[in-house]
């Protein structure tokens, strides 16, 4: 190799030049590379300072070499420089024969640190760890498919046949349940009379054909590890005239909530979509009819262009129609419990205005992070009461614009700004109607988001929020960041502050009076790479992909599962990926 020939004075100063993924690179190649970093600081400070991270380093980490090698691993891996576009792993599982790839999918529950407390968690799982299953649905036959993910293989569990739930339902045939097909198939966990730690879904069967005759089904099933699945509820369901099917969900009450939607025969146009909020059923009751508690309808014969909405998604009490090629909030209402009724669905702001200042804005896009500021005392923060402020991260993305007036499209990170009357933390169930919000990030080298395929774009969030994954056809993008160097001053800024008071910490980091940190918010954290418009621009990691993408979950930081035309598949990013390929059949033991 020509380059270890050259004089240790010339290959050190190439090691200066090189950008960190090379650097890590040479430093994974030759152990010559190596000793050529343990030798030299400056070498080391160089390259940490073009990855994102806390600027001041410790004090015991400032002149170590050693030290500062690794936290230079920690960081390119954190922030997907060390090669994942060549050196993901990437293992694909063929799906089985008939399978519906429309209604089958990838089942995700996911978990905090409060559900592991109160044992809430199925045997195994951890804090900000996804438990994700596979759903193979051969929608005809009825029958599902139920393929645990782990770490390693996949591993069929369940398989719900139609023998066992033939009897169920009305008319019977003795060849199963030929007049019925599987619709939807959603997760959820029982709260309703205490944590139950078992995972829970519930399966929609309708008629295969038209047909005002046969009713539909809900069947909710019990997932155990030890003893298998059990049938606990069953509920029989009527549409009204004309609605067709759209998409279902389990509130957290446990009542199933079933969208449809009814089109205009001369146009084919949406009519309108309705959404059902179905009393809660009783236990083991066949015959029990689940009739709706409420509707909310979303009338769109008024509209010039009615616009197609193929998604329902439940923030708490509030529910989201969507549309398929932008997976952001089109259409919102919320569901009052108390009183058993509901408000009408209302148009959500979705354009963002061109804007560097603070904007009053409405609850925007999908909130991934938040932060809790403790008891803030700032003299011009409330008269220097003692106050608190949340703060949270929002992903959004939008194509709208807004007539005569300048607007931004793509994927952004903005931060909103809450001030409580009390202590408490920010609700990520909760739709706000009054935040702040500004411009902290741009999500560079998205797909053209003018010219998308039916499927739209795919969206999916890691656990601790430290990865986002974006797929558009046959392209996957991977972006990394770290929600706290928006959120937190104090670590942003790498403010080494032991106050005992909460507010002291804040009030010692970035400007003062800058009390939600908004100013400069997180470019010294990410001062190695690119801003426009006062935002820190983020670029995404291209990871192989050679099949159409149906859907995401992220089961960790570091491991994301796809379900695509293919089957299922798996992408390890992580400081152990070694850029393995995989082909074969998901395993049925």
């Amino acid at each position: 190799m020509a380059l270890l020939a050259l004089p240790a004075e010339l290959v050190r100063e190439i090691l200066h030049k090189l950008d960190p993924e090379s650097f890590f690179t040479c430093l994974q190649t030759a152990r010559i590379f190596r000793q050529h970093a343990l030798v030299s600081t400056n070498l080391l400070r160089d390259q940490l300072a073009r990855v994102p991270g806390q600027r001041v380093l410790p004090k015991n980490v400032k002149n170590n070499t050693q030290a500062l090698l690794e936290l230079f691993g920690k960081r390119s891996t954190q922030h997907l420089l060390h090669g994942v576009a060549r050196m993901a792993d990437v293992h694909v599982w063929r799906a089985g024969l008939g399978i519906d790839r429309k209604v089958s999918g990838i089942l995700a529950w996911n978990w905090s640190e409060s559900d592991v407390k109160l044992s809430a968690t199925p045997t195994g799982a951890k804090a900000f760890e996804n438990t994700l299953i596979l759903c193979e649905v051969r929608a005809k036959n009825g029958d599902v498919d139920l393929i645990t993910i782990r770490e390693g293989e996949p591993r069929l569990e369940h398989l719900i046949s139609t023998n066992q739930l033939a009897r169920h339902v009305s008319p019977y045939h003795e060849d199963g349940l030929r007049d019925y097909k599987v619709f939807k198939v959603v997760p959820f966990q029982d709260t309703r009379n205490g944590y139950d730690s078992r995972l829970r879904i519930a399966i929609l069967y309708g008629p295969l054909h038209d047909s005002e005759t046969v009713p539909w089904r809900l069947f909710v099933v019990a997932l155990d590890q030890d003893i298998g699945h059990a049938l606990i509820d069953i509920c029989t369901i009527v549409p009204e005239l004309e609605d067709t099917f759209m998409d279902m969900a389990i509130n957290i009450d446990g009542n199933p909530i079933i969208a449809w939607r009814s089109i205009d025969g001369h146009s084919l146009h949406p009519k309108h979509y309705r959404v059902a909020i179905y009393d809660k059923y009783h236990h083991n009751s066949d015959s029990e009819l689940a009739t709706p508690g409420q509707y909310m309808t979303l009338d769109m014969l008024a509209e010039v262009e009615p616009e197609a909405l193929s998604k329902m998604r439940l923030q708490g009490y509030n529910v989201h129609l969507v549309p398929p090629s932008i997976p952001m909030p089109r259409y919102t209402a919320r569901i009052l419990a108390q009183n058993r009724s509901s408000e009408a669905f209302q148009r959500r702001v979705t354009h963002l205005p061109d804007n560097v200042e603070v904007f009053p804005a409405q609850a925007l896009g999908r909130t991934i992070a938040t932060h809790h500021h403790h008891l803030v005392r700032i003299s011009d923060l409330n008269n220097g009461t003692p106050t608190c402020v949340n703060t949270a991260l929002e992903l959004v993305i939008t194509r709208d614009r807004r007539f005569h007036e300048r607007s931004r499209q793509g994927a952004y990170l903005l931060k909103a700004l809450q001030f409580p009357d009390h202590c408490y933390h920010f609700d990520t169930n909760e739709d706000y109607a009054g935040l702040n919000h500004v411009f902290v990030a741009k999500l560079a080298g998205l797909p053209d988001i003018h010219n998308l395929s039916s499927l739209g774009l795919i969206l999916a969030t890691s656990p601790r929020a430290h990865r986002i994954a974006i797929a558009s056809w046959r392209t996957l993008l991977i972006y990394s960041l770290d929600p706290q160097a928006f959120l937190d001053p104090v670590y942003s800024l790498s403010q080494n502050i032991t106050a005992s008071d909460p507010g002291d910490r804040l009030r010692q980091a970035g400007v003062p009076g800058d009390y939600a940190y908004i100013e400069g918010c997180g470019w010294q954290f990410y001062e190695n790479g690119k801003f426009g418009n006062e935002c820190v621009v983020l670029k995404p990691v291209k990871v192989e992909c050679k099949c159409v993408v149906y859907g995401l979950e992220w089961r960790n930081e570091n491991e994301l599962w796809g379900w695509g035309e293919e089957g299922l598949v798996r992408w390890r990013i992580g400081a152990g990926a070694e850029g393995q390929r995989g082909y074969k059949e998901i395993p049925c033991y």
